[in-house]
């Protein structure tokens, strides 16, 4: 789904928040930073057949 900053307000309204402008830029600067991390996701091949991992263990610096 793509958010333009011009379909925020609708945005909001259709799931019942209501953000003041002065926020807008900065939402949208989020979004557009979280929509890069999203394409790296999808852009990770896993096969099928990949076990899913039971639980989340981050690693060690």
């Amino acid at each position: 789904m793509k958010i333009e900053q011009k379909n925020l307000p609708l945005f909001f309204s259709n799931i019942g928040l209501k953000v003041p402008d002065t926020y807008h830029s900065g939402i949208m600067e989020n979004v557009h930073v979280l929509s890069n991390y999203a394409s790296l996701i999808d852009s990770f091949n896993l096969s099928d057949h990949e076990e899913p991992a039971s639980v989340y263990e981050p690693s060690q610096p």
